[in-house]
């Protein structure tokens, strides 16, 4: 049966409704964000979760908050589910980067597996990253259990692929 990982992407922060890429800058919630982060608490509302684990990020912690509210359950924070780090292109909008970095930013789109942003990390590192700490959470909850996870859309998208 194992346990039932429930992988919530935190909500808009200001920088995404910028078109920038904030990797492991910390930003926080838009109010779309938080009506987000409400709806998935609404949404959530009849789960049952042994533990909730988040990011470090304020964004991913605000989403992770929202959604506890009024739940007798701690937030488990943990570093390795921070988001893919983007290096030199964090806080840039795709066009900056696109400009700037063309080659590496091509290199990226054409293989983001293993070529790394602009002194950042690929996803290969971040799937070993994010992998290692979504196997230690498996661990530590019991067979059956429900757990809640606010992470990140690139962690999510290197964990599903």
């Amino acid at each position: 049966m194992g346990v039932k990982l429930f992988l919530i992407r935190h909500g808009q922060p200001e920088w995404n409704s910028q078109g920038r890429y904030q990797g492991e800058q910390d930003t926080i919630l838009t109010d779309t964000g938080i009506k987000q982060a409400r709806l998935a608490r609404k949404y959530l509302s009849r789960v049952n979760f042994a533990n909730f684990y988040s990011s470090p990020k304020k964004r991913a912690l605000q989403t992770a908050n929202i959604i506890t509210d009024g739940l007798k359950i701690q937030i488990n924070i943990r570093e390795n589910l921070k988001e893919l780090n983007f290096g030199k292109w964090e806080g840039l909008t795709f066009e900056n980067i696109n400009t700037s970095y063309r080659q590496d930013y091509q290199n990226w789109l054409s293989d983001p597996y293993n070529n790394a942003p602009t002194g950042g990390e690929s996803f290969k590192v971040l799937l070993e990253r994010a992998g290692r700490e979504i196997n230690k959470i498996v661990d530590e909850n019991p067979e059956g259990s429900n757990v809640g996870v606010v992470t990140h859309g690139g962690v999510i998208i290197a964990l599903l692929v």
